[in-house]
């Protein structure tokens, strides 16, 4: 097999064809590769099994949301905080008043939870802390708390008397509002 080429002459040897399939082969594998990664790059973003996965926000005003939850929003004043703040996380144990507004002063949403919820409830509020979690600290609260729930920002305070459908979405709506502003 032979011809020419620009007044050349040329021959296409056995050896030749070999290169050929030989780079086919290659160009394939890479091919090959690429779509695995892609499918498996797919696969880990897509996230799904990894982030908590929540009901929708039925309400998108939040006074109107705590109200309807039997919440109250309370503001407060700018008080120096004498102690440092915590981590974001899931806390096991009751946080000081001094670290919770510490942490609140940094723009985190401190969450503090009755721990006579049920299972359920304390389930919720941890999946919650999941979906933000380096904006939000959840502890449950310090013994003989009032309320049972109270969600603290820098400048404001949500104060549940009860914890059902209603008061997690006056919750979800004050983090999403106030998470992230600090004094």
């Amino acid at each position: 097999m032979g011809g020419t080429a620009g007044g050349h002459r040329f021959s296409v040897t056995a050896d030749d064809h070999h290169v050929g399939v030989g780079l086919a082969l290659y160009v394939a594998g890479w091919l090959a590769a690429g779509a695995v990664v892609a499918v498996v790059l797919i696969f880990v973003f897509r996230g799904e099994g990894d982030s908590p996965s929540l009901p929708p926000v039925h309400a998108n005003d939040l006074e109107a949301a705590a109200r309807r939850a039997g919440c109250r929003i309370e503001r407060r004043r700018a008080v120096a905080a004498a102690s440092l703040a915590v981590r974001t996380g899931i806390y096991g144990h009751a946080l000081r008043p001094e670290q919770v507004r510490a942490t609140a002063r940094r723009g985190i949403i401190v969450i503090e939870y009755r721990r006579e919820l049920g299972s359920g409830s304390s389930e919720r509020l941890e999946q919650l802390q999941r979906t933000v979690p380096n904006g939000t600290v959840l502890a449950p609260a310090r013994t003989g708390a009032a309320r049972r729930l109270v969600v603290t920002a820098a400048r404001r305070r949500l104060l549940c008397d009860r914890l059902g459908a209603d008061a997690i979405d006056a919750l979800r709506l004050f983090r999403g509002r106030y998470v992230g502003t600090p004094l």
